[in-house]
């Protein structure tokens, strides 16, 4: 089948050479990274041959994407698709999006994907209304979903029919050739079985395109991490407490819970210099047991019985028609995870955060919980900021992958990226000479005031944020100081775009990377600093794991993230042929980031560039 028989627009030069070689890709069964900037046309160059391959094979299509807005662009680009030839395709989201007893119960919006799909499953056994009328009405339901409707449009048709969208969207999973979903729906190994068994296939039966890949390598990390915070140590000693939890010897639960939290704190105090500490192997076991007055053996029997008191108490508040929530359950899984934590990549940390101490599970190398991307019948991994493609090709598991760099269609004369040598935020210099702090404050105030245009600028860090910025001096402007819920976020992003002026966040965060700022929206960003990420145990811990094994430590643990968080904050700056921009670096380093960001003009009055510029 010819893909270009389906393609819906006039394809661009790199555009109709991408969909040919993702087309033979796919066909024969490959693994893929290709990196390609914002206005390129990935979703529709990757979905047209995806589409044509899987039809030829007999294959399926799993789009998974990072963003609720990506799924919609998934079924804006096969509705265009379906104006050449028919084609079935769906975007399922989460229970927490879909779920009409989410909309009316607050407890279950906060409820994990797994405590959700138990509650569903208790509601379709007592036989809920939303579950029968899908079953009494679904051929007019699966013909409205071959509409191609959007996400909110799936939402709104069954809360009117009092059919369960999320229902409603499960059951043609098994009729779909295209299925967008979110990144955990088939990257987590304990939620991808269930969506497979509702498409009727395997693994090798997918072709498997991932969007915004860039944040994979911390995806795969945190697949096999886990936390244990003393918030969920105290709500595990309460439930212990009201349900007489009592464990191995008679020693109470709650005093489990008790004794760990001491455990955490006198770690903490011990270890932690800054954010966190390796915790040798062992410690935990060790003080726990000689706290409680058990051997390791018993403890980690212990952690099994909170398990299984845990799951019984979870399944007695599903039979009261609450959400199957145990916080026991989850300290006896942690424990256990804990103790188990054999693998060479995982390690064990005691950090402190907002001035309480945690324990986690770490996974220094993401590739483990990445298996899957080996395991499809072909893998396509996109994204605008990939670079390093072979630190990320090696931190993704798929090192013989085709790696494909394309540039921006866009004419590079709309985009100026000027970096600053005068200063830097490197930290030895800042300890050592506190002028340089207010140097940076100057400058970030001498270009705003001689540049009118609307500007975000980013920090490395909230503590760098929080130190700098109120000696810029600048009044009305917008500021994510790192205190901010998700829904004041985005208020304050709101505003920002319908009044402009000056946003003011961190590099590597919510504001500066995923989010659209159409036209002059934004045309200026500052990036104050090199948003290295912070020299932490876990850092450091990541620089030893790859440098043991003859890699680059240092590219993997400091440079490459840095690398991708610039780009994803420059690349805010044009969005569409149209746009035009400044990004300043203010720091002497960036030089070294050329490879990663193209031409740099060096300039110690960047204001005047910048000016002359616009």
């Amino acid at each position: 089948m010819d893909p270009f028989s389906i393609f819906p627009y006039e394809p661009r030069p790199m555009q109709g050479e991408l969909v040919a070689s993702l087309h033979r890709l796919f066909l024969a069964g490959g693994r893929a990274i290709v990196e390609a900037g914002t206005g390129f046309g990935k979703t529709v160059a990757a979905l047209v041959p995806a589409v044509s391959a899987a039809r030829e094979l007999g294959k399926r299509v799993v789009y998974a994407t990072r963003t609720l807005s990506q799924q919609r662009q998934v079924m804006v680009e096969l509705r265009r698709i379906a104006e050449r030839e028919e084609v079935f395709g769906v975007a399922l989201q989460g229970r927490s999006h879909l779920c009409p007893y989410v909309f009316e119960d607050r407890e279950l919006r906060n409820g994990t994907p797994e405590e959700l799909s138990r509650f569903c499953s208790r509601m379709r056994k007592e036989g809920d209304e939303y579950y029968n009328n899908l079953l009494l009405h679904r051929d007019e339901a699966i013909a409205f979903l071959r509409t191609l409707p959007m996400p909110e449009e799936v939402l709104a048709w069954g809360m009117e029919k009092r059919i369960c969208p999320y229902e409603l969207l499960r059951e043609a999973l098994g009729e779909a050739l295209v299925v967008a979903v979110p990144y955990n729906y088939f990257l987590s190994p304990s939620i991808r079985p269930r969506l497979l068994d509702s498409m009727g296939v395997s693994e090798e039966d997918v072709i498997l395109i991932v969007d915004e890949a860039h944040n994979l390598p911390d995806f795969g990390r945190e697949l096999r991490s886990a936390r244990l915070t003393t918030w969920t140590l105290r709500a595990a000693s309460s439930e212990a407490e009201r349900n007489g939890v009592v464990l191995l010897r008679g020693i109470p639960a709650a005093d489990l819970a008790s004794a760990l939290e001491v455990v955490m704190h006198s770690l903490m105090e011990e270890l932690v210099e800054e954010e966190d500490a390796v915790v040798p192997p062992g410690e935990v076991e060790s003080r726990l047991g000689r706290l409680l007055g058990v051997n390791r053996t018993e403890l980690a029997y212990m952690a099994v019985q909170l398990y299984e008191a845990g799951e019984a108490i979870a399944a007695q508040r599903l039979k009261e028609g609450k959400l199957p929530r145990s916080y026991l359950r989850y300290l006896g899984a942690f424990l256990e995870h804990w103790m188990g934590a054999r693998e060479e990549d995982l390690i064990h940390i005691v950090g402190v955060e907002g001035g309480r101490p945690y324990l986690e599970v770490y996974a220094l190398d993401p590739a483990r919980g990445l298996l899957v991307l080996r395991e499809t019948h072909a893998t396509l991994l996109m994204s605008g900021t990939l670079r390093p493609l072979d630190v990320f090709a090696e931190e993704t598991g798929l090192p013989d992958a085709e790696t494909l760099s394309l540039p921006s269609p866009f004419p590079r004369r709309n985009r100026l990226v000027i970096y600053d040598p005068s200063v830097t935020t490197r930290y030895e210099v800042l300890r050592r000479d506190p002028r340089m702090a207010e140097e940076i404050a100057h400058r970030v105030r001498r270009i705003l005031d001689e540049v009118d245009r609307n500007a975000a600028v980013f920090f490395p860090s909230y503590d760098l944020l929080n130190r700098i910025w109120p000696m810029v001096g600048i009044p009305g402007a917008y500021v994510d100081d790192g205190s901010l819920g998700q829904a004041e976020l985005m208020r304050m992003f709101t505003d920002f775009l319908e009044g402009g002026g000056v946003l003011v966040s961190v590099a590597g965060g919510r504001l500066a990377e995923g989010m659209d700022y159409p036209g002059t929206k934004l045309e200026l960003v500052i990036l104050v600093g090199i948003p290295y990420p912070k020299p932490t145990a876990k850092a450091r811990a990541i620089e030893r794991y790859y440098s043991d094994r003859g890699k680059n430590g240092w590219r993997h643990a400091f440079e490459a993230p840095a690398a991708r968080r610039m780009l994803q904050a420059i690349g805010r700056l044009i969005r569409s042929e149209r746009d035009r921009g400044v990004a300043v670096i203010l720091d002497r380093r960036a030089a070294r980031f050329r490879r990663y960001i193209g031409e740099m003009l060096r300039s110690t009055r960047p204001w005047e560039a910048a000016r002359a510029f616009f």
